[in-house]
């Protein structure tokens, strides 16, 4: 019995060993499990003030997303410059806590689901980011969405380059300032996160990426990366072309790297999603006027980590 009891373990250690050689060798030699790029030839970066006129020049589809038109906008708008002010006053109550040493970079998901939320969204973090100011912190806005729907002029030159297999991230970037370091967030423009045909797509690894590097550049202390969103990374055309989990892998694996890394701090708020799952530091709201308190929450919380 004991011979057959060694024999058996033997043979289940050998089982083991070839499964995890033959593992190994089968992710170097898949190409579709590394993350990659196509071209970055259309990816744009651009200030708010720029983003509809850029759009116009670049985007080959920016249909309204789903239940928006444009007559919506002048009353988009007007809501959001309405809860903006409330937001204010609501927070100008708070204690005035000492930021001097602290940069806060929020960065927002601006793909097509978040159409219904954006006008209430946009004001809480635009009046959230002014008071953070008065309290002597320095803050951006930032979003981050891509140029149309359906993979825009990357797709294009796939198509007409031959449809390699597995090309990678097949789209066009576009990331948005909202507000610079160095600009009042009392200046943050409304109005080109809330016109009906801006929001598209979103690749969250690369742009929690770029995000990371432009709060890299802060020379204060403590350097905080708040992101805002609705859901998992999704674009239809880099899906279609590559493996299932292509962009949810990349966004898992660029969570952990800026986690690890010392010199940021990040968090998350996930709009009735739960991101507990992925960021250390999260919180889930269920309505769009909890997010400015949820701001300040997770600011808090990162500030004494």
């Amino acid at each position: 019995m004991t011979g057959f009891l060694i024999a058996l373990v033997i043979g289940v250690s050998i089982v083991w060993l070839l499964r995890s050689i033959f593992s190994a060798k089968t992710e170097k030699d898949r190409p579709e499990l590394s993350y990659s790029v196509f071209t970055t030839e259309y990816d744009i970066v651009c200030h708010g003030t720029e983003v509809d006129r850029l759009l116009e020049e670049h985007a080959l589809n920016r249909a309204p997303a789903r239940h928006l038109s444009e007559e919506s906008n002048p009353d988009r708008i007007a809501v959001a410059k309405a809860a903006r002010d409330r937001t204010c006053e609501n927070l100008g109550s708070r204690e005035h806590v000492d930021l001097s040493d602290t940069s806060i970079l929020v960065m927002l998901d601006q793909s097509g689901s978040m159409a219904e939320r954006m006008p209430q969204v946009s004001a809480q973090l635009a009046g959230c980011l002014e008071h953070l100011e008065i309290c002597d912190a320095r803050t951006s806005l930032v979003g981050f969405t891509t140029v149309g729907w359906h993979g825009g002029r990357s797709r294009q030159k796939w198509s007409s380059s031959g449809k390699r297999k597995y090309p990678g991230r097949l789209c066009d970037l576009l990331f948005v300032r909202h507000s610079d370091f160095d600009e009042p967030a009392r200046k943050i423009d409304l109005e080109p996160m809330n016109l009906h045909n801006v929001l598209f797509e979103n690749v969250d690894g690369e742009a929690l990426a770029w995000a990371c590097e432009r709060l890299k550049e802060e020379r204060r202390e403590q350097k905080l990366l708040i992101v805002v969103s609705d859901g998992a990374p999704v674009d239809d055309s880099t899906l279609q072309a590559n493996e299932p989990s292509f962009l949810w892998r990349h966004f898992l694996n660029t969570v952990q790297e800026i986690e690890n890394d010392p010199e940021i701090a990040i968090a998350a708020i996930g709009l009735d999603y739960r991101v507990d799952s992925v960021y250390s530091h999260a919180i889930s709201v269920d309505a769009e006027n909890e997010v400015a308190a949820a701001v300040l929450s997770l600011m808090k919380e990162l500030r004494v980590r």
